[in-house]
């Protein structure tokens, strides 16, 4: 039977925007991923994931300083905001609005504040999230040791008699459309397998003769050694057993505490906490960040949480380190450019 009508498992293209980014990261993930395993086979995978996110983290550092710094000026420019505010309170028509806005454009282009800055690091970090999500769902076309397994692990399943009885029954239950999949060719083979999980393996290895469990349990424990973490599986999405949920949790406490201590640090600043504002826009960021990233751990697989777990520890430590240089700049503010006429 090696014609079948499966559900498509493979995930479709990227954008023309994430499709290069995904490749890059491929190639980024291939080169740490033959080191790691270099010195083990085991949890290769996911110390590639750990060394991708340290490595992005550190390129977006200098941004991320940008930012802070921007942000810092916003709080020092705080009363000369409400001055602006102030002038134009009983001015409301759209002659004086757009005067107003003109004012508070040009007190933030003099003192070389972005407003906006300090959603960049997270705009930057979104397409590398989005790309990552793309090749963890099908690593084995991205990194070259895992693809030699995957395609040593369909070799060996062609040579099973009556492996078509078994595969099928099993592939049909992860898909939930129509596509035509050649099962006797290896890379049609490969996304079919990719699926699996090792609740699957398990069934399919009790349904085959005997004489076949050890051939095929080698190439699962070493396909297995190399795509789990701490006895996590990253290739599947995350769910609330334990060890999976880890990783969510990871995310949701470190997301929570850089939040905290943003929060904790504009409390810190009487410029900063006397603006309504920037205050709300902090308390949202406490309760919005740790739940976005909560959910977005069980949306895709354990990989990408282990990305946002480990950045998340990584952005708690550059926030300490940002809260410093704040204390600094409040001890030492700034001198101000005004806007005329002030």
């Amino acid at each position: 039977m090696p014609l079948i009508l499966l559900t498509n498992m493979v995930q479709k293209d990227p954008s023309v925007i994430i499709k290069p980014i995904a490749q890059l990261l491929g190639y980024v993930m291939n080169f740490f991923f033959n080191i790691a395993s270099s010195f083990s086979p085991a949890s290769s995978l996911g110390i590639s994931i750990i060394l991708l996110t340290i490595l992005t983290r550190f390129l977006i550092l200098p941004l991320g300083l940008k930012s802070q710094k921007s942000m810092m000026k916003m709080a020092v420019l705080a009363p000369e905001m409400e001055k602006i505010k102030k002038k134009y309170e009983d001015k409301k028509d759209s002659e004086n609005v757009q005067k107003m806005n003109q004012e508070v454009q040009t007190l933030y282009a003099k003192n070389g504040v972005n407003p906006l800055g300090g959603c960049l690091p997270l705009l930057i970090q979104f397409p590398v999230f989005i790309a990552l999500s793309y090749i963890m769902q099908q690593s084995f076309l991205f990194i070259t040791k895992l693809g030699e397994i995957y395609t040593e692990l369909a070799n060996f399943l062609l040579t099973i008699p009556s492996r078509w009885d078994y595969l099928v029954p099993i592939a049909l239950e992860h898909l939930p459309k129509k596509v035509t999949l050649d099962l006797s060719n290896i890379d049609d083979l490969r996304k079919v397998i990719n699926k699996f999980s090792p609740d699957d393996w398990t069934l399919f290895m009790s349904q085959i003769p005997a004489e076949y469990h050890a051939g095929l349990q080698r190439i699962l424990l070493e396909k297995q050694g190399m795509e789990f973490f701490g006895g996590i599986n990253l290739v599947a999405n995350a769910d609330f057993t334990f060890p999976s949920i880890i990783i969510p949790i990871l995310s949701v406490v470190f997301s929570f505490l850089s939040a905290f201590f943003m929060y904790r640090q504009s409390l810190k600043n009487p410029m900063a906490s006397s603006n309504p504002q920037m205050k709300t826009q902090q308390q949202m960021m406490l309760v919005l960040m740790p739940v976005m990233t909560g959910v977005m751990s069980f949306q895709f697989t354990a990989g990408v949480g282990l990305y946002w777990a480990v950045s998340s520890i990584f952005g708690l430590g550059q926030q300490l380190i940002f809260n410093r240089m704040s204390n600094k700049m409040l001890n030492e503010p700034p001198k101000l450019t005004l806007v005329k006429g002030k």
